[in-house]
């Protein structure tokens, strides 16, 4: 069995889980960041990919039917060196922590664990392993079709081929990033480097080091490493919430911007780098200036030109076609078969307030899909308060499909649970597990036993 090559994949990630639904929806947090995925159900079969595959990443489970994660993890060592291994588990026991650990883990997770908890860990873990390239697939936003969004895709043509600076501004969730994904597609740069920063991700401390690079012996631990400019090189650098960066890091990015070179911590080597800069902010950056908080310097070199991302309430006539595309995304994801939504349904969805943009919106579709027991997505189906039109969905922005699924799983063993007044037996018998499983959810679900 020959390796695979990854292209235009950021990663490599083995997803180790015997319960399909959480690969499923592990697979759902990782799917829009270009990781090649691989999922496995037991030690067995982790051990076959890890033989076969570069894994960049594991993402283990402690307890997998009659298999230990913890068991796989000295031999995952010996297979594959440069494997990280994050270990997950429902239970906080001291013991697998300090078991786990003392192999040298690159961290331990309690479940639920959130999509942005998961990505932020291996994105740090991922580091500068290699310059890999993070192109969205063509499935895997819906645009739109309406005026406004027209109108953009127009003026993103017309930017798009020049070297001009462009700061992106939108409220969070309406898909700035895919946007200024979007503008490097179609700029003269599209073959080359595409190099995404979060701002906001990174520790004050490491973000000169993370933007700029270190010498080897730079300071305690320091092997020497390229930094995203200079990774950027002849491409695109986007710098994400850029408002978020330090003050202290702003004056030496103006250099950059300005001299297209700069020094690595540590050396006295100045490196030199043509890049074309995209910055994102979901805030107004006039008060931040004002205050201080942000160069406006800095600020009109990024801004040589802007784009405001509209909010999703001024794109009602793409709701419908919209609401299509992640019902058809959730059917795949969470294997339903639903086909449409009823007229209502879509009303209903035009009338709302949509605080959380698109980010909320495809929450409330995915909730819809999940619980709809029929094929057509009604009214009843949608986490939408229909009297002030706010949101009441199990989801919030931060949370992830694991946490909805979760909150499902609690409330169907609660119900079986009340009907056979809590005889474990019948419970077990009603949702067709096994008892031993039953009380592992109890425990996980943190569900509190009735006298």
């Amino acid at each position: 069995m020959e390796k695979n090559i990854k292209i235009n994949s950021r990663a490599n990630i083995l997803i180790v889980d015997d319960e399909v639904v959480i690969q499923k929806l592990f697979s759902d947090f990782l799917a829009n960041s270009n990781f090649s995925l691989f999922c496995a159900s037991n030690n067995q079969e982790a051990r076959e990919f890890l033989m076969n595959e570069d894994i960049d990443v594991m993402l283990l489970d402690v307890y997998m039917g009659q298999d230990s994660g913890i068991d796989l993890i000295p031999e995952a060592r010996k297979i594959s060196t440069n494997t990280d291994i994050v270990v997950i588990s429902g239970t906080s026991r001291v013991s697998d922590v300090i078991k786990v650990m003392k192999y040298g883990v690159a961290d331990f997770l309690l479940k639920p664990i959130k999509k942005n908890e998961l990505l932020d860990l291996i994105d740090k873990i991922v580091g500068n392993k290699s310059n890999y390239l993070d192109i969205p697939k063509s499935d895997d936003i819906y645009l739109g079709e309406s005026p406004i969004i027209n109108e953009l895709a127009g003026r993103i043509q017309v930017i798009a081929p020049t070297n001009l600076n462009v700061l992106i501004t939108g409220k969070s969730g309406t898909g700035k990033e895919v946007f200024a994904k979007m503008l490097f597609q179609q700029s003269k740069r599209a073959k080359k480097p595409f190099v995404a920063v979060d701002c906001g991700a990174i520790p004050e401390t490491l973000i000169e080091n993370e933007l700029f690079g270190s010498a080897k012996g730079a300071f305690t631990g320091a092997h020497g490493h390229k930094g995203k400019f200079e990774l950027a090189d002849q491409g695109t650098i986007l710098l994400d919430e850029i408002t978020n960066l330090p003050l202290s890091s702003q004056a030496k990015l103006l250099r950059a911007i300005q001299e297209k070179k700069f020094y690595p911590i540590g050396s006295n080597k100045e490196i030199h780098a043509d890049f074309r800069i995209i910055a994102t902010t979901n805030v107004d950056c006039g008060p931040l200036i004002k205050q201080g908080l942000f160069r406006e310097d800095l600020y009109y070199r990024l801004n040589e030109i802007s784009i405001e991302i509209p909010d999703l309430n001024e794109r009602e006539e793409d709701f419908e076609k919209m609401a299509l595309f992640f019902v058809n995304k959730a059917n795949k994801e969470l294997n339903k078969h639903i086909t449409g939504l009823s007229s209502d349904a879509v009303r209903l969805l035009q009338n709302h307030k949509w605080k959380g943009n698109i980010r909320e919106f495809k929450h409330v579709i995915f909730t819809a899909t999940l619980y709809c027991p029929g094929s057509l997505i009604s009214p009843e189906h949608l986490s939408i308060n229909k009297k002030d039109g706010e949101s009441n969905s199990r989801l919030s922005d931060q949370a992830g499909f694991y946490d909805v699924l979760k909150k499902t799983e609690k409330d169907l063993i609660l119900e079986a649970l009340d009907k056979h007044h809590w005889n474990k037996s019948e419970t077990a018998k009603e949702l067709k597990i096994n008892r031993k499983t039953l009380y592992r959810k109890i425990t996980e679900l943190k569900i509190a036993d009735r006298d």
